[in-house]
């Protein structure tokens, strides 16, 4: 399952996440779940026992095995199911309120908050949804940004730390990919377009990508030309513009 704050993956076990601490909301109602069913293994095993008692050794010892084993089997298969449980109830009660994610959703578009977007898709698990297919370009197209806007906060912070798991040349390689991943979504506004690009869905992602733009012109210095020429790039051209342009605007 996946964390509903960060979208790391979680066990059902788990009690918080262990990529960015937040609670697991399902990990209580797992936990209560299994102390229900113990509750009612040991009642049932205390029920069979007590029952067989008049009978034979042999057959008290084959009927208690007989109702464990069959017990442990139903443990075994509420725990394999718990994530599947889970995500059809998440999946339900976001299908059922869908006029509401639906509102919030049109509004971060109609205001442009990409940032907003990306995090609000991703806390509500509408991202995985599939009542929000039709917005499925819309949200790759929003976590492409947010993830670029995340290296690129990354790689100017690079500087004031002692250290970093990436040196600033991987960085910039994982800026070049997420911002051909983005270019890439939006290109294919000519595939399917009453479908997937009505109710100001093509206006929002054409707007991302000059927002785009912008944020390599103010981070890497690239000129104006060179920012609208990124869409057409390849994300081996788009590395190296930006890894020559930062180079150059360091030297600076």
């Amino acid at each position: 399952m996946k964390c509903q704050h960060c979208g790391s993956n979680l066990n059902i076990e788990d009690k918080f996440c262990s990529f960015c601490g937040e609670p697991n909301p399902f990990a209580v109602q797992h936990q209560r779940e299994m102390e229900q069913f113990t509750s009612d293994y040991i009642e049932t095993k205390e029920e069979v026992i007590k029952e067989t008692q008049g009978k034979s050794r042999r057959a008290g010892r084959i009927t208690v095995i007989a109702v464990l084993a069959a017990l442990v089997c139903i443990m075994g298969l509420l725990v394999f199911k718990a994530d599947d449980i889970n995500y059809w109830r998440e999946d339900k009660a976001i299908a059922d309120n869908k006029d509401k994610y639906m509102a919030v959703v049109e509004q971060l578009m109609a205001d442009e908050d990409i940032l907003g977007l990306a995090y609000y898709m991703q806390e509500t698990r509408i991202v995985w949804n599939s009542s929000f297919d039709d917005y499925y370009k819309v949200f790759t197209t929003a976590s492409d940004y947010r993830r670029m806007y995340e290296y690129t906060v990354e790689l100017m912070e690079i500087k004031y730390q002692d250290y970093s798991y990436s040196t600033e040349e991987e960085i910039i390689e994982n800026i070049a990919e997420e911002l051909s991943s983005m270019f890439e979504d939006c290109e294919r506004q000519q595939f399917d377009k009453d479908r997937e690009f009505s109710n100001g869905k093509k206006e929002f992602m054409d707007a991302t990508v000059e927002q785009a733009k912008l944020l390599m012109r103010v981070v890497f210095g690239i000129s104006a030309e060179e920012a609208d020429a990124l869409p057409t790039m390849t994300e081996a051209r788009i590395n190296v513009l930006l890894e020559d342009s930062y180079e150059k605007k360091n030297q600076k």
